[in-house]
């Protein structure tokens, strides 16, 4: 199994009637959401469901101590993501010392033993995303937790704001920018679907398009980010003088696609990802869930035992391996965040050679490329099939043209003048029976085209 996300929501200073019912707030949303995955009996220490993927089924586990005025609670719930992956998502808060905290974690692992690479596409765990619309106080380490809506920022004022956010070192969260471009995005409700996707793990926020030219004067190109673009801005983690840790996807590079998938599913999945993995790098379970569980274990073992001198032996050694495991868990997660601004730092390393040796803050590598199909692979057309197509260049007398995925816009228009157009689908397939040739009038550079054979 593989950690492929993680969440943690905080509030302190409660009183204790606060506390009391925040715990039950919490206990009331798990039971809800096992309701709504189809347990019947959702208070049981396990049980099943009918899991939502075909011929599929879940299971979970339950657990819930009290101890002293304090509380802890897990769910662990595992169900068929498809045929060939598992899903198994853990959910835990505890209640002590006028603290609540919320972890979660989402795990995948491959059904079976053959070694072979398969996308996953996680997603936040509905009950999480529930639990931050129940309670809009959430932070990490004072920091509000992203509410997974948008906010906007308009004109020069509002794009010197964005500076102060990104260059802040209080950050605790990624900023994800969405760029209009005269007024409009890539993809209509392009922000509210990303806020909606990163609801505890990033905020999003949009520019108009003066906001965007405010930032490139105050940022240089390198760390701009407009006409339709998407950027990722990571938390500062450096010294002060370091350069701006950021993932670029300009709007021709969104609406690039297999052929198979839509260009805005594929976008969206790729933010994620980006972002999920570096949340499951950086955020640990609190030590305080585990305090609970052991101090409830131990309580229970000396009232099952009797024995005091047993005990006392027993506690001991229990003691002692607790702490030799909190010494291990404490390492592990230091290890974890030092490999985080490793691989931060050398994602930053990669962008900006590409950087140097493009000339262009536009262009950025990307890891998923390899999934798009090349002209050497292009399968056969069959009689009836749509098939789309990317101009990349222009040469004389036509264009150079590419297959590519539908890029989900419905702004289609016939291409009755598009001489160029056609001699490169032409030369492209070695064909020309087509029977509709359309010109998709909102994609940019170079525009999308539509063939039906």
């Amino acid at each position: 199994m593989q950690t492929v996300s993680a969440y943690l929501l905080e509030r302190t200073g409660l009183s204790e009637h606060q506390l009391q019912a925040r715990i039950t707030s919490l206990h009331d949303s798990l039971s809800r959401w096992l309701q709504e995955k189809g347990a019947t009996d959702v208070d049981a220490a396990s049980g099943t469901f009918a899991s939502e993927t075909p011929n599929g089924g879940g299971s979970f586990t339950r657990e819930a101590v009290s101890i002293d005025g304090d509380y802890a609670e897990i769910i662990v719930l595992r169900e068929k993501a498809n045929a060939s992956q598992v899903f198994i998502t853990r959910v835990s808060f505890v209640g002590a010392r006028g603290r609540v905290a919320v972890y979660s974690s989402v795990s995948a692992g491959n059904i079976g033993t053959t070694i072979t690479p398969r996308s996953t596409s996680a997603r936040c765990p509905s009950v999480i995303r529930q639990i931050i619309r129940d309670h809009g106080d959430w932070t990490i380490n004072q920091a509000p937790i992203p509410s997974g809506r948008p906010r906007t920022f308009s004109g020069a004022e509002g794009g010197a704001e964005v500076c102060k956010i990104i260059a802040s070192a209080n950050r605790k969260f990624p900023l994800v920018l969405v760029s209009e471009d005269e007024g409009s995005f890539v993809w209509d409700g392009l922000d509210r679907q990303l806020a909606y996707d990163l609801a505890g793990l990033g905020y999003v926020s949009v520019i108009d398009d003066e906001a965007g030219r405010e930032i490139l004067t105050r940022l240089g190109r390198r760390n701009a980010c407009f006409d339709g673009a998407v950027r990722i801005y990571w938390p500062h983690v450096g010294a002060p003088h370091d350069p701006v840790m950021s993932t670029l996807w300009t709007a021709e590079r969104m609406l690039e696609a297999p052929a198979n998938t839509t260009a805005e599913q594929r976008f969206r999945e790729q933010v994620r990802r980006r972002i999920m993995m570096a949340a499951a790098l950086a955020i640990t379970e609190p030590a305080e869930l585990g305090e609970v569980f052991r101090a409830h274990a131990r309580k229970r073992l000396a009232e099952l035992q009797g024995d005091a001198a047993h005990v006392q032996d027993v506690w001991q050694m229990a003691n002692t391996i607790s702490d030799d495991l909190d010494s291990a868990k404490r390492r592990i997660a230091e290890l974890e965040t030092e490999l985080g601004i490793e691989i931060t730092r050398a994602e930053n390393a990669e962008a900006q050679l590409a950087y140097a040796k493009g000339g262009s803050g536009d262009a950025e590598p990307d890891e998923d490329a390899s999934d798009a199909l090349g002209d050497d692979d292009d399968p056969a057309i069959q009689p009836g099939e749509t098939v789309f197509y990317k101009k990349t260049h222009s040469a004389p007398g036509y264009d150079i043209m590419v297959r590519r995925g539908d890029c989900g816009h419905d702004s289609w228009e016939n291409a009755n003048s598009a001489d160029k157009a056609w001699k490169g689908v032409e030369r492209h397939e070695g064909r020309k029976d087509w029977s509709s040739f359309m010109h998709c009038s909102r994609c940019k550079g170079g525009g999308v085209w539509r063939v039906t054979w």
